[in-house]
């Protein structure tokens, strides 16, 4: 074999090894959570109820004596999300709704059932979800109606239309959730992540 034909073949064998280590690292980056996965940034999603151009439906919640939770997958890249809630009917006297702000970097959070299939091995009870009211930024000394307890955040709507925004801020959280419980209260709540 000549000199040339020894060159040639060494770099084809360095470039074949330059290839290989390319495809590698893309394989590698493909398992990783691409940036932006999740709610477009910007793009309000309905949490609970629909709202379509100017007719918003909410859900009914008659008392407080149980909770639903609601996932939402933001990404691992949103630093900030807004909930913003709508009584679409309410009792003057009577409406409340009670609710803890979660966070998760579970994988399988936002679509987590109470009993597990074939297509849905993750179970709710297996995600792991942390108290995310610390993260609220508007909830004290604001236009907020609403109160916090200790993790718990507290909106008694008096009348139908009512409204109110909730801020988060500093997120570290694959899927953010509502756990609620209400009472003579219909409820429409949207989620922008940014």
């Amino acid at each position: 074999m000549g000199k040339l034909t020894k060159l040639i073949s060494f770099g084809l064998v360095i470039i074949m090894l330059l290839l290989g280590v390319v495809i590698y690292n893309q394989m590698q980056e493909s398992e990783d959570e691409p940036l932006g996965y999740g709610i477009p940034h910007g793009t309000p999603v309905d949490v609970i109820g629909t709202k379509s151009g100017t007719s918003t439906t909410g859900v009914h919640f008659t008392a407080h004596n149980a909770s639903t939770t609601y996932p939402t997958h933001i990404g691992t890249d949103a630093s900030m999300a807004t909930y913003t809630f709508k009584a679409t009917d309410a009792s003057s006297t009577g409406s409340s709704i009670a609710f803890y702000v979660l966070g998760s970097m579970d994988e399988g959070c936002d679509s987590a059932t109470t009993s597990a299939d074939v297509g849905n091995p993750v179970l709710m009870d297996d995600i792991n979800w942390f108290d995310a009211t610390p993260n609220i930024v508007n909830i004290d000394g604001s236009a907020t109606t609403m109160t916090a307890g200790t993790s718990t955040v507290a909106w008694s709507p008096t009348y139908a239309g009512a409204g109110d925004v909730l801020n988060l801020n500093n997120l570290n959280y694959r899927c953010l959730a509502l756990r609620l419980s209400g009472t003579s209260t219909d409820l429409w709540v949207q989620l922008t992540a940014k």
